[in-house]
């Protein structure tokens, strides 16, 4: 089985991803700071990372910048889900280095085809 690595404050939006996850065959491990991201991605090599980019202390663009700058994590796809549209936001989290930008409420076909393309 495939594993998601999920950074998202938000335990709702957690609760959620994490049906459809396991509904597309994905087993995923939830943290809700960025600093927790990081460790996990570590520890658990996963087959791709979403990251919610309104973290508490780091946010989610600076978490995806230490993501792609770091040699044992930067091969791991990034999927940015977050309720932020404006194409500022999207162009930052873009030149952070995520592969994919899906806005909330999530979709779970969005979620599944960007999936299904990096992992």
């Amino acid at each position: 089985m495939k594993t998601v690595v999920a950074i998202e404050d938000d335990q709702h939006h957690s609760r959620i991803l994490g049906l459809f996850l396991d509904q597309l065959g994905y087993d995923m491990l939830a943290v809700d700071t960025a600093d927790e991201g990081m460790q996990l991605a570590r520890e658990s090599t996963p087959d791709a990372i979403i990251v919610d980019l309104l973290l508490p202390g780091i946010d989610g663009w600076e978490l995806i910048s230490r993501i792609k700058t770091d040699p044992e994590l930067a091969h791991i796809p990034v999927i940015v889900l977050s309720a932020l549209s404006a194409a500022h936001a999207k162009k930052r989290a873009f030149d952070a280095g995520c592969d994919a930008y899906i806005t909330k409420p999530i979709q779970m076909d969005d979620l599944r085809d960007w999936l299904t393309k990096l992992t």
